[in-house]
């Protein structure tokens, strides 16, 4: 036994490697979870979320959505909404620390161009920005409290490039918990068959 145990030759399971909207995305007919299916290859992108049929429950199954393409457009929704943050309802949103986090960037960014200008002195510039620094980390302590928004933490708000490499250096994992943070319901509706990717079929609805 040991000795097939430690068979170089033997195969050994590869654990499989979490996919951004696995499990998020769900199907809009019966609302199971979607799962990756097909696999990557030279001759393309070939994985689709798809909704698995499943014996016991007849309404399961015939719904699926190129994988790259539902990644990509979700990745730019989401992005899209740290750079435009919404006022929320209250604290325990995370919505309103993210605007005043975009109000105190535009407040540095213009003491700085302010001081360039000669507008304020060295001291009055720099006096601003400790202000500012400080109201920054206030809010900032807040945003990681506000319903798990702690995945949003440093997140370089209401800056679209600097939001970009910030995504890109996340790995999978944090980029879901990023996605759960703003996101409550993630749904595909059904498509016509052949057509190509369609954002018409993806329902996003965000935490308020």
């Amino acid at each position: 036994m040991r000795a097939i145990l430690t068979d170089p030759a033997r195969r050994r399971s590869t654990p499989a490697l979490p996919t951004l909207l696995g499990g998020i995305a769900r199907c809009g007919k019966c609302g199971a979870g979607l799962t990756i299916t097909g696999k990557l290859s030279p001759a393309g992108e070939t994985r689709r979320y798809a909704c698995q049929k499943n014996p016991s429950r007849p309404e399961r199954g015939g719904l699926s959505i190129n994988a790259a393409h539902l990644d990509a457009y979700v990745t730019e929704r989401v992005l899209h909404r740290l750079t435009h943050p919404r006022v929320g309802a209250g604290n325990a949103s995370a919505s309103g620390p993210l605007r005043q986090v975009v109000k105190i960037n535009t407040r540095i960014g213009q003491l700085d161009q302010d001081y360039q200008d000669r507008v304020i002195t060295r001291g009055e510039h720099r006096s601003g920005v400790e202000a500012a620094a400080a109201a920054l980390r206030d809010v900032e302590r807040r945003l990681v409290t506000a319903k798990g928004a702690i995945a949003l933490y440093a997140a370089p708000i209401g800056n679209r490039h600097a939001l970009q490499a910030w995504w890109d250096a996340l790995d999978v994992t944090d980029q879901r918990a990023v996605i759960t943070t703003l996101i409550t319901r993630l749904r595909i509706v059904p498509g016509r068959p052949g057509r190509s990717f369609d954002p018409g079929r993806v329902r996003i609805t965000y935490r308020p």
